[in-house]
């Protein structure tokens, strides 16, 4: 009778399956192939097919970039060519997506029947709504190309072997640190939003609140945790910040269109919602405390695999 054989699996995989890192970072993949396939199939993208592929991309570069410090050496810098090349795809779908929101604030706000012939106001809705329409364009054309160049292929071969232990314990300290990192200078962006609550300083604080967000998604991916962990209260304030942003955007450009600042009774009501949500959230931030509350990660331990014995052949993420 002959010995049977027993079956190899690959490093990001365990018995029963694929790691949890491993089953995040092909989910990510499978995802954002898809979100990235129904906006090129559409000749007008929906705004939510937009915003959903603007998070699936830097949850995606997220993940690339932390696997390019602590992943194998030799394909590092493949890993960070390709952090890249999703940075910018992230970034062109961030500037629709920015513009799809100020049109729609716009168009609340005014609307084309309102709006009369020669006003400034209907020149600015007339070039907001061409930028959109040739901002879609642009992105749907890198959209394609990128997804003719096998982007999600060549992902799909950079990450293989995800989720080996010796390197995962790596990304694991690595991501304690950043953790750290991030609650400090989130602590100090919220000082420095309340002693001059000014738009870059709020919007500082909201990108340090999105980092660790973002960051531990890719945590609760490593300890396998059943539902987000990220204290809701910081959620609501990253959304609510980015509302105020895209209203401070907005009145930006109508203060350089109209420097006499004229005020029509559309813009003065728009003024005092945006003041209004400005001091709602100076007093939200008031009472959180970022860098107590977020240095340390609350949810379930991560439990890294016992290293492997043996050395075996990296395999691609499995379905």
């Amino acid at each position: 009778m002959h010995a049977r054989t027993p079956m190899r699996k690959p490093p990001g995989e365990r018995r029963g399956g694929a790691s949890p890192l491993g089953r995040y970072a092909r989910d990510a993949i499978a995802r954002t192939r898809a979100r990235t396939d129904a906006v090129i199939g559409r000749t007008d993208p929906l705004a939510e097919d937009l915003h959903a592929l603007h998070r699936d991309l830097r949850r995606l570069r997220i993940l690339v970039r932390w696997w390019s410090r602590a992943g194998p050496r030799p394909r590092r810098e493949g890993l960070r060519v390709l952090a890249g090349r999703l940075r910018h795809l992230a970034r062109l779908v961030g500037s629709v997506r920015d513009l799809d929101v100020e049109l729609d604030l716009w168009e609340g706000l005014v609307g084309s029947r309102r709006a009369k012939i020669g006003e400034p106001w209907t020149t600015f809705g007339r070039h907001l709504r061409d930028s959109t329409r040739t901002g879609r364009e642009l992105l749907r054309a890198s959209l394609r190309a990128e997804r003719a160049a096998g982007i999600f292929e060549e992902l799909e071969a950079s990450l293989r072997g995800i989720g080996s232990a010796t390197r995962l314990g790596e990304l694991v300290r690595e991501l304690k640190a950043e953790r750290r990192r991030l609650a400090a200078a989130a602590g100090r962006a919220r000082r420095r939003s309340l002693k001059s609550p000014r738009p870059e300083r709020l919007h500082e604080l909201r990108i340090r609140v999105r980092q660790l967000r973002y960051l531990t998604d890719l945590e609760d991916a490593l300890s396998a945790a059943r539902a987000p962990t990220f204290p809701p209260r910081y959620t609501r304030l990253q959304r609510r910040l980015g509302e105020l942003h895209d209203r401070d955007v907005l009145a930006e450009h109508l203060a350089r269109l109209d420097p006499a600042r004229t005020e029509p009774a559309w813009r003065a009501r728009f003024e005092r919602e945006r003041e209004t949500l400005r001091q709602e959230l100076i007093s939200e931030i008031r009472e959180l405390r970022p860098r107590r509350h977020l240095a340390r990660r609350r949810g379930p331990e991560i439990v890294l695999p016992a290293p492997s014995r043996r050395s075996r052949p990296p395999a691609a993420i499995r379905p």
